[in-house]
């Protein structure tokens, strides 16, 4: 399903409606939703690690990604993540990172962030498990990220995910912080 697939077959409610939240796939963009996720990540990141609201709506708009909210019981945006086909990522991410391939099997998470005061491990492991079901329904068999190391998602991304962390970046693209490049495998089967 991976080559020329934009995921239009995909469910758009994953089955995780639990606890008064639920997970959606965004299908398209408007801009009450292109609002809320702003607003999600002008409170879930430092100033200069935020991107603009029309680079969220670029990334959003792929067909070639896996885009996902998570809604309280009143339908409020309070978490999201985003990613695109790791081949998409390649040209800008490669000049910070010399080691970055142009796979076309992987799925590079973009974004993931949840608001200050709901954030959970629930929350996250929603967003982490929905994503790779999605993404290896779409025949993908890596789910690649850079994370930051300072707020635990690195940690977290391997202890609870069992992600590989494959090497550490210093000063990571514009940001001047450490982040861990770490890949997820997908195909089930146990990599040397």
């Amino acid at each position: 399903m991976l080559e020329g697939s934009n995921l239009e077959n995909m469910p758009s409610i994953i089955e995780r409606e639990k606890f008064g939240i639920k997970v959606e796939r965004i299908v398209g963009i408007d801009e009450e939703t292109l609002k809320q996720i702003v607003g999600v990540e002008n409170a879930s990141f430092p100033e200069g690690m935020r991107p603009s609201p029309e680079e969220i709506r670029e990334v959003l708009e792929n067909t070639n990604g896996i885009h996902l909210v998570v809604k309280n019981e009143k339908g409020d945006i309070v978490g999201y993540l985003s990613s695109l086909r790791q081949t998409e990522e390649y040209k800008e991410l490669s000049k910070y990172d010399p080691e970055f391939e142009n796979s076309p099997e992987s799925l590079y998470l973009e974004s993931i962030a949840v608001m200050p005061g709901k954030r959970n491990l629930k929350i996250l492991n929603d967003l982490v498990r929905s994503l790779g079901e999605l993404a290896r329904e779409s025949g993908y068999k890596k789910i690649t990220m850079h994370a930051r190391v300072e707020n635990g998602l690195s940690r977290v991304s391997q202890k609870r995910y069992g992600a590989r962390l494959l090497r550490r970046i210093e000063r990571w693209y514009k940001f001047n912080k450490p982040f861990d490049y770490l890949e997820i495998n997908l195909s089930g089967e146990e990599e040397k």
